[in-house]
């Protein structure tokens, strides 16, 4: 075999390999993680003290709320397996890993650039009140946040966005959208630890 088809073979098994790896990690075919999850969820609640909301039907996986690490939190792999923080106040701030689905420079919020790259690439969209953007621009604590954050999360996440009150992600698991137990806590941790760097801007 010469050296340009050894090339081509290896190719062929990384992209095949790679395509398997990613079936499974992530479209779930034979529903062996949405199964896990739904046994592990209600488990969850009662390790983390939250309340579990049975699901209506079948395929559902039910709801937690609650108070964790004194904010108000609500899991919800129903709802696009998103993960998500209820603010008391409101922040005059939008961050988010897209595209804004409205106007923000009409409701009296600039835009602006983190002074670090990992935060810009990170939030691609950035808008915040102008007695706030010089702080958040420059927040050392924010920059240390994306930087775990990045290191603990990779593909796994779909959204991840502050706008109006609410903080929140969503996970890209299964056809049927799910959350795996083992990452509700982690991820409830990260997004508090968020939240409590914007509510002391």
């Amino acid at each position: 075999m010469s050296t340009t088809s050894s090339i081509v073979v290896v190719v062929v098994v990384i992209v095949i390999i790679t395509f398997f790896w990613f079936t499974f990690r992530f479209y779930d075919p034979f529903e062996i993680g949405i199964n896990k999850a739904r046994k592990d969820f209600p488990k969850v609640a009662e390790t983390l003290g939250l309340k579990f909301t049975a699901p209506v039907t079948d395929e559902e996986l039910g709801e937690l709320n609650g108070k964790f690490r004194g904010q108000t939190v609500r899991v919800a792999p129903d709802d696009s397996a998103k993960i998500e923080v209820v603010f008391d106040t409101r922040i005059k701030v939008y961050i988010s890993n897209s595209e804004p689905v409205r106007t923000l420079a009409n409701e009296g919020m600039d835009a602006f650039d983190f002074q670090d790259a990992a935060a810009n690439k990170l939030f691609t969209t950035r808008f915040a009140s102008p007695s706030l953007v010089d702080k958040l621009a420059s927040s050392q604590k924010m920059f240390a946040f994306v930087k775990a954050f990045n290191n603990h999360w990779g593909s796994e996440l779909s959204d991840l966005k502050y706008s109006n009150g609410y903080l929140y992600v969503t996970f890209k698991y299964g056809f049927q959208k799910y959350i795996p137990a083992k990452d509700i806590e982690p991820m409830l941790k990260d997004l508090v630890s968020l939240a409590e760097i914007l509510e002391t801007l």
